[in-house]
């Protein structure tokens, strides 16, 4: 049962005294009841968040528009499911998460599921949004055994340095993305974890078909390392809940690695560095083509083949700040890319993929967009180099 209760608010652009309004606070404290009534659920805290909207053509005054995320911490060493007679279980916590989001349709919520490192391994964390079922990617149960087996891999935690101790999840699963994310503690083993998490039962399938796994250091954000896909991942192709397939085909999925660029050692290094830097200003760019920019994390990582180097890139747009909707923002992203020469090759689970026309050109050449609570999230990489 729980042990209490937190509460924080954030407000964008307000004031302090400017509160949630009661029917938002309403609905929220019901969802944290029903949470700290959980078996194994320990504390739910609460972190309210808004933007001004409009006014439009339909509303022609300003409104205030309310969201709430809810972190759920839980005992130590829950078993993932629970046996007759067993105390609490995530997956059974993580089902009535997703049911409580879908049944509370007027309140804006995003749930994360917090799991201590404990003897079943790392930190972790389980983000629950609630999804249409035709854009499900895996269902809570699913997830749940996904993180557990995740966690456990030896190698995967939280650096903890002399000068300050990470609490940052060592492994993250959420409802809206169908990458799982891995850190590594030391950079010298990710060849070893990778190898590991290839190993675990049901890689390639579901919340395992695609895992990024980083290294982190108390000093610099989180950089990817290496993404590994299963052989035969599978995913839904579909646009929106009508089942209607996407213009063009799905061998983006099947679509060969372009071929890297080979260079001596002096020139790959400048092509890296090069790259580097063009990715950042594409992702730079495509916030200001949405209106407003995210935070960026773009670092140099192993190429998918296992051998050479690339740039990969992260861009979190909080196109929310602005907006009560992503479309806008998105088309005008997608648009940008578009005239510059890339097209869509695929979509797969509510995400995008594009590609530049040539793959060996300077800077992103394939990139990944998508929509989810946080915001509008670009994923970017440049073309493989190879030192000859």
């Amino acid at each position: 049962m729980a042990l209490g209760l937190a509460a924080a608010f954030v407000f964008s652009s307000c004031s302090l005294l400017n509160s949630p309004p009661q029917s938002v606070r309403w609905a929220a404290d019901s969802m944290v009841d029903q949470f700290n009534a959980l078996d194994g659920v320990t504390e739910v805290s609460t972190e309210y968040s808004s933007f001004e909207k409009g006014p439009t053509e339909m509303t022609p005054r300003r409104e205030r528009v309310w969201s709430v995320r809810i972190t759920v911490d839980v005992e130590e060493d829950l078993p993932v499911a629970a046996e007759a007679g067993e105390h609490g279980a995530l997956s059974a916590i993580a089902t009535e998460i997703e049911r409580a989001i879908e049944e509370g349709a007027d309140l804006t919520a995003a749930v994360t599921l917090q799991i201590p490192a404990d003897d079943d391994g790392a930190p972790a964390s389980l983000v629950l949004e609630g999804m249409e079922d035709c854009l499900e990617f895996s269902t809570p149960a699913e997830m749940a055994g996904a993180v557990s087996q995740l966690r456990g891999v030896d190698g995967v935690g939280v650096l903890v340095s002399s000068e300050s101790v990470s609490t940052a999840s060592a492994v993250t699963l959420s409802q809206s993305d169908p990458t799982a994310v891995v850190d590594v503690t030391d950079s010298s083993e990710v060849d070893e974890v990778v190898a590991r998490i290839e190993e675990l039962p049901g890689f390639g399938t579901g919340p395992l078909s695609t895992v990024e796994v980083r290294t982190r250091s108390s000093a610099e954000a989180p950089v990817a390392l290496k993404r590994i896909n299963g052989e035969n991942v599978v995913f839904p192709i579909t646009t929106d809940c009508t089942g209607e397939a996407p213009e063009g085909d799905d061998a983006g999925l099947d679509a060969a690695p372009a071929a890297p660029l080979v260079l001596d050692a002096a020139s790959a290094d400048g092509r890296v560095a090069e790259d580097r830097a063009a990715v950042t200003s594409f992702l730079d760019d495509a916030g200001d083509a949405a209106g407003i920019r995210g935070v960026t994390d773009v670092g140099i990582a192993m190429c998918e083949t296992g051998v050479g180097e690339q740039v990969q890139g992260t861009a979190v747009i909080p196109i929310f700040e602005i907006a009560d909707s992503a479309d806008d923002g998105y088309e005008a992203v997608t648009a940008v890319w578009t005239a510059a020469g890339f097209t869509r090759t695929d979509r797969a689970s509510g995400t995008d993929f594009f590609a530049a026309a040539d793959p060996q050109a300077l800077g992103a050449v394939e990139v990944t967009i998508r929509g989810t609570a946080d915001g509008i999230v670009i994923r970017a990489s440049s073309a493989c180099v190879v030192t000859g």
